[in-house]
Parts: C-alpha cells; structure tokens; sequence
C-alpha cells in the first residue's frame, strides 16, 4: 500500500501549515515573518536530514523484501532439516 505523504511532501505540509499560522502576523512586520519562515524551513529541513526517515513505500517493499525471504528460509528448514551431530 502506497503512503500518502513521503518524507518531502511531510516536510512541506508542515511547513505550509505553519506558514499559515504566521500569516497572522501583522504586516508592518513582513521582513521579520518572512525571515522566521525561512529560518523555521531551514531549521526543519536540518532536524528532517538528521532523522533519517524513509518513506512509507520504501519501507512497504523493505517489509515484502523481508517477508519474501522469511518464508524462503522456512521453506529450506522444512526441506532440509538439521542433521544430528555424528559427534554427540
């Protein structure tokens, strides 16, 4: 199943979304607001770098990937079973 957002579009959903909530800010203080917006993407983009996300379909085929070869080696255990050790 395909994610709805990937990390990107995330991102800038909620940058959008707090760009909406400073768009309350009055206008005699545009150059502030549009500098606070630009540092607030800037500051999320770094924390967002450093989190090491994966997407959701990166990590849907990861899972299928893991699944997939789960049952290969189920299917290897049941067909070739441990031996006893001749040692014993």
């Amino acid at each position: 199943m395909a994610s709805l957002f990937t990390s990107t579009q995330f991102l800038n959903q909620l940058v959008n979304q707090a760009a909406e909530k400073i768009q309350a800010v009055p206008e005699h203080i545009r150059n502030t607001r549009e500098e606070f917006q630009q540092e607030l993407k800037t500051i999320l983009s770094s924390l967002f770098a450093h989190l090491d996300l994966v997407t959701r379909e990166e990590f849907d085929i990861q899972m299928k990937v893991l699944q997939e070869t789960r049952s290969r080696i189920e299917l290897l255990e049941k067909n070739y079973p441990p031996k006893a050790d001749k040692h014993a």
